[in-house]
């Protein structure tokens, strides 16, 4: 038998969207952008415990980043990016810690200062889905032929 992770297609395109989206600040990271790609990496070995762990590296110029989480998502009529579900940030830059500060406004966006010399940022963090409702991914086990 193998386990496989099938998750609805909603919650597996927010998922992905978030990630991308989550590192999609405009102001340091147009011009890098245009040259390097975003990368994503996704650790799922803990996915029938609803927990993803992600890392970004996102290219990035010295000087002040937001990063922003989605908050309008397709087909909802109000803000319900579920940034409940996002759990451990950290962000790093030059081998450096970075302190990130939450907009006092908008609880989507997180701020951060690029040091000089960095030419990206990783940021790493967890997604927890829920088990009832939207944004739950289904569990099914599979049998090999």
């Amino acid at each position: 038998m193998c386990r496989s992770l099938r998750a609805s297609r909603p919650t597996l395109a927010l998922f992905i969207f978030a990630l991308i989206i989550f590192s999609s600040s405009l102001p340091s990271l147009a011009a890098a952008a245009q040259s390097t790609p975003i990368t994503l990496s996704l650790d799922a070995t803990e996915a029938p415990r609803r927990i993803f762990h992600a890392k970004l590296n996102i290219p990035a110029s010295p000087g002040p980043l937001t990063l922003l989480y989605p908050k309008w998502l397709p087909g909802n009529h109000r803000p319900t990016g579920p940034i409940a579900n996002l759990l451990g940030l950290h962000m790093i830059a030059a081998g450096k810690t970075l302190t990130w500060l939450r907009d006092d406004v908008n609880m989507y966006a997180f701020h951060c200062e690029v040091p000089a010399g960095a030419n990206s940022v990783e940021a790493t963090f967890d997604y927890v889905t829920p088990s009832r409702g939207p944004g739950r991914l289904i569990l099914r086990q599979l049998t090999s032929s």
